[in-house]
């Protein structure tokens, strides 16, 4: 009951400012902000972006009131870190003969999670894109501590591929919890997949999302497809339908967003659709001559 109360007090205020001031912006005030512990799924330092801002600061282009560094006091582990800020810290040492003044809020954050989710509040419209709040709430989670970062994104891509949900929180809370189990059969075959660069054509969202399909009907049968399909080794015959699935793609791309075109196009439906036909057929044991994506409106669910 008491853990209960604290869960919700938590959730009360997580995000409600506990103390707000405007201080000088020295160059040991930013170091010390950027000296601050570093949350794992903090993006890395972009050198270009930290050059562009120190010039416009040089420059006098920099609106200094307009600027904020959010620092969080966070109660599980009794540690101030860094919440937003950095790359403007970064600017501003390299700065000399100036001392601005910057406005520092700081908020209080009772559990990791209530962290995870006050950073990814902030620059959703540029600095924290879909993907890389997805990678906010996920990295170094219980649930997925030993997952890379790389296969995390691949993850995340394949279950909005298989679901066409994409809004961060909602990716997040399914792979997280209602989906878990299914995420967990899905990571050693992104994992696989990510460590050839002769799988590239694997590489797809609309695969892994086809993997999430998949083993989500059943798990043995998945994984001796998925073994097939990857290995390339085994077949039956030549029609055997994990042999056509890995000859489709191999000679398919998916057309590049520049308009590009390489070898056949396929769309992401396509593709996807020829992952759930050719492991339909699998499933009871029938060849397929060729594989054609069906153009219906219903989506085709693995059998």
């Amino acid at each position: 009951m008491v853990n209960l109360l604290k869960r919700k007090v938590a959730q009360k205020d997580a995000f409600k400012p506990i103390k707000n001031e405007v201080v000088r912006f020295t160059s040991e005030f930013a170091q010390k902000v950027r000296d601050m512990p570093e949350f794992i799924g903090e993006r890395r330092i972009n050198e270009n972006h930290v050059e562009k801002l120190a010039i416009e600061m040089e420059k006098g282009n920099f609106i200094w009131k307009n600027a904020e560094i959010a620092l969080a006091q966070c109660s599980w582990d009794n540690t101030l870190r860094r919440v937003n800020g950095n790359h403007t810290c970064y600017a501003r040492s390299l700065l000399e003969g100036k001392s601005p003044k910057i406005e520092v809020t700081t908020y209080r954050a009772h559990t990791e999670e209530d962290f995870r989710k006050l950073y990814s509040k902030f620059d959703r419209g540029y600095a924290r894109g879909v993907g890389h709040v997805i990678d906010i709430m996920l990295i170094g989670t219980s649930e997925f501590q030993d997952v890379s970062k790389s296969t995390l994104t691949k993850l995340s891509q394949g279950y909005k591929s298989w679901t066409g949900v994409t809004d961060p929180d909602i990716v997040t809370n399914k792979l997280l919890y209602t989906h878990n189990h299914i995420a967990h059969k899905v990571v050693p075959y992104i994992e696989q997949i990510l460590s050839h660069k002769s799988h590239n054509y694997l590489k797809r969202a609309p695969v892994f999302g086809a993997m999430f399909e998949t083993f989500s009907k059943c798990d043995k049968d998945s994984r001796a497809f998925w073994d097939l399909v990857i290995s390339g080794l085994g077949f039956t015959s030549r029609y055997d339908p994990p042999k056509m699935l890995r000859e489709w793609l191999q000679s398919h791309c998916l057309k590049n967003s520049d308009g590009s075109r390489r070898s056949q196009v396929a769309s992401s439906e396509d593709a996807y659709r020829a992952c759930i036909l050719a492991f339909n057929h699998h499933r009871t044991k029938k060849e397929v001559r060729a594989i054609k994506p069906t153009n219906t409106k219903k989506r085709p669910r693995a059998k």
